[in-house]
């Protein structure tokens, strides 16, 4: 039985996985929105303690999106790369040509007459 366990967990941890970038994207849209509920409770505050502690939180906050901007950065231009790539291949094999043939009409069906 924990031969079977052990096993799927090796065939799990085999996966390959990617970059990250979409993950790190998301994560960086839920800071965002976390922020905006942080400064949401600053304003509320009446007490400066309070609201310089929570407004400490801001800053760090700003750090971590900061991290994960770099972390991205690097994925973001090999894709953004790969994508010009792409579009100079098109382009040196030239523009598309379409041929329109009168032969390759479609005939709507006739029903049988008895």
């Amino acid at each position: 039985m924990t031969d079977k366990f052990n096993n799927n967990m090796i065939v799990l941890g085999e996966k390959k996985k990617g970059n990250g970038t979409h993950e790190i994207l998301n994560l960086m849209k839920e800071i965002i929105d976390f922020q905006d509920k942080v400064e949401i409770a600053a304003e509320a505050q009446a007490n400066p303690k309070q609201k310089a502690v929570i407004d400490g939180f801001l800053s760090d906050l700003e750090a971590m999106n900061d991290q994960l901007l770099e972390m991205a950065k690097g994925a973001i231009k090999s894709v953004r790369r790969q994508v010009e790539k792409d579009v100079e291949s098109v382009e040196q094999d030239g523009p598309e040509v379409t041929v329109e043939d009168e032969r390759t009409k479609v005939v709507s069906p006739v029903a049988p007459s008895m």
